[in-house]
């Protein structure tokens, strides 16, 4: 998954930045020179007191895993009441809406939409938005499989959490 996203995004046009955000005191030369390479006005640069790079915070969680009394008691996703698994999920959502909530609830019905959508004569496109997506993403997998079944397929992914 990750090679043929790296390759999608080698390949893909690129679109102009929206934001330029720095942390650390630049010269105005510098952030001129940025705005100009990036076609960005002034008025979409930002400076932040805050750090741009967080991966101290997984040293932190890493450090906490071993004191038990600091984390909830783990909780398994329940089954929707208002979806019937034996069914299709798209004839049951087109009859009426479905709010799914996650974590709490499971991934099933969900990834369940997203299959039968793929093969579905009547959806055209499939259009979302994924964060922290899993190695081996059965949701990534269903997407693949719509867009070779002919769907317009609209992903923005979060490269890096």
């Amino acid at each position: 998954y990750r090679d043929t996203m790296e390759q999608l995004i080698k390949e893909r046009r690129r679109l102009c930045p929206v934001k330029l955000e720095y942390s650390r005191v630049l010269d105005d030369k510098v952030i001129s020179a940025l705005c100009n390479e990036l076609k960005l006005d002034k008025k979409q640069v930002f400076y932040s007191e805050s750090p741009l790079e967080m991966s101290f915070i997984s040293k932190i969680q890493d450090d906490l895993r071993t004191r038990k009394e600091l984390f909830y008691e783990r909780r398994v996703p329940q089954n929707s009441k208002y979806i019937d698994m034996k069914q299709p999920i798209i004839d049951q959502i087109a009859k009426k809406d479905v709010l799914l909530s996650y974590p709490y609830e499971s991934m099933h019905p969900f990834i369940k939409l997203l299959n039968e959508a793929g093969s579905d004569d009547r959806v055209l496109s499939i259009k979302m938005t994924l964060y922290r997506v899993a190695k081996n993403s059965q949701i990534v997998e269903a997407l693949i499989e719509a867009a070779e079944n002919g769907k317009e397929v609209v992903v923005l992914v979060e490269l890096r959490a």
